[in-house]
């Protein structure tokens, strides 16, 4: 089922929920936080945020590639701006989508971001200068998002900020993240978030 809040939305949501956990082990989207699935978790704190939404792996089949997961969720939208976001990032909240729809006013093509900790070594020097970490959520123009896909024969682009770099020439706008952006990739990542959700409960309840 796809809902929508209102007849004419603006700002639609493309929660991914569809990936095969590979590195995790199983399929992470299903695993618990705070007693529900990562995946609606996750959508039931941010949905209110958005006019419509959908949940692709839930609502809608997941595609073989994210490329093809995140044109499954476009067909399923209404809203001329949409947020990419990854159920895997669960500690993303109101604050940093409301920066993002701020961005989505004035830029077609705007990601999060986090400046690198430890230099890296690509195999013919060193460096961390200049470079960073590419985060979701993502926030596009639809009409621009799914003319540059369309045209894209990139087989599986990692985020789609790349596809709009390259296709549409239109330059990312930078947000720059924190560890509310933090990805769960294995599964000690899972318990260092629930440990996260744990802390900021307990704290919360002293105040």
């Amino acid at each position: 089922m796809i809902f929508s809040f209102q007849k004419q939305p603006k700002y639609s949501a493309i929660f991914l929920a569809g990936g095969e956990g590979k590195r995790f082990g199983r399929k992470k989207q299903f695993e618990q936080i705070n007693g529900f699935p990562i995946w609606q978790y996750v959508r039931d704190k941010l949905c209110q945020l958005f006019d419509d939404y959908v949940v692709v792996g839930i609502d809608t089949p997941r595609g073989e590639t994210r490329r093809k997961s995140v044109e499954n969720g476009l067909k399923k939208i209404k809203g001329n701006k949409v947020i990419i976001i990854e159920t895997a990032r669960p500690l993303i909240d109101e604050e940093q989508i409301n920066l993002m729809k701020t961005a989505l006013e004035n830029y077609k093509n705007v990601s999060f971001y986090k400046n690198l900790i430890n230099t890296i070594y690509d195999g013919v020097g060193f460096a961390r200068s200049g470079i960073f970490e590419v985060l979701t959520p993502q926030g596009f123009d639809v009409k621009l998002l799914k003319k540059c896909l369309k045209k894209d024969k990139t087989e599986n682009p990692t985020d789609e900020c790349q596809t709009i770099e390259k296709i549409g020439k239109v330059k990312t706008f930078w947000i720059e993240g924190d560890f509310r952006n933090h990805k769960i990739t294995y599964r000690e990542d899972l318990e260092l978030i629930n440990s996260y959700n744990l802390y900021n409960k307990i704290y919360k309840n002293k105040e």
